[in-house]
């Protein structure tokens, strides 16, 4: 899918995300390229755990969130499209060892 948008002078500056619900699709970092997801998050559950300097308790027990939930073979965030918006656009943030969800930049 193509996208041509005219953004509005404000959000120059400024990080701009785009989502698919509550999978991020495509980002742009301030002073940088476009990045579009080409491999997608396997749902290991991996960069919610460790998170001992990010989130203290009540939100982390041992420094996994505990959000994080079973679903069959899957770890799932039980917050669903309430989850925060820093966990939806965060993750490129952590080295997640056998991660699958990558960007690759637009050309």
């Amino acid at each position: 899918m193509k996208v041509i948008l005219d953004l509005p002078d404000w959000v120059d500056g400024r990080h701009i995300y785009v989502f698919a619900g509550i999978e991020l699709a495509a980002y742009k970092y301030h002073g940088q390229g476009w990045k579009v997801k080409t491999g997608r998050c396997r749902m290991c559950g991996g960069c919610c755990m460790g998170l001992g300097e990010v989130t203290q308790p009540p939100f982390a027990v041992d420094g996994r969130c505990v959000h994080l939930i079973p679903d069959g073979p899957k770890l799932v965030c039980e917050l669903g499209s309430g989850r925060p918006f820093s966990c939806s656009a965060g993750v490129r943030l952590k080295n997640v060892e056998g991660c699958t969800e990558t960007y690759d930049p637009v050309l």
